[in-house]
């Protein structure tokens, strides 16, 4: 691989961990708001407890569903695209 891919790779994957973070803050912050338990909210998602702490941590594994992230964006009223933005959602 040569210098310039491998920098244009790790660009990408820095991105993606920004964005994760992002997420997972803004998945956590409207949940507490809203009075919310993990495992409340885990079950209406059809996730586990364990899954959903990391999502909030900001582990978004590859197995993540549009599904999930819809059904997060819906509970909220929110369009998707919301959950990635920084600031106060």
């Amino acid at each position: 691989m040569e210098r310039r891919e491998w920098a244009v790779k790790r660009m990408e994957e820095s991105q993606r961990e920004q964005w994760a973070k992002i997420f997972g803050e803004n998945v956590r912050r409207l949940r507490e708001k809203e009075g919310i338990s993990v495992a409340e909210f885990a079950k209406y998602l059809h996730i586990s407890q364990e899954r959903l702490t990391r999502l909030e941590e900001g582990v978004i594994d590859k197995r993540l569903s549009m599904s999930v992230v819809f059904a997060i964006a819906g509970r909220f009223h929110l369009k998707e695209y919301q959950l990635f933005e920084r600031g106060d959602v």
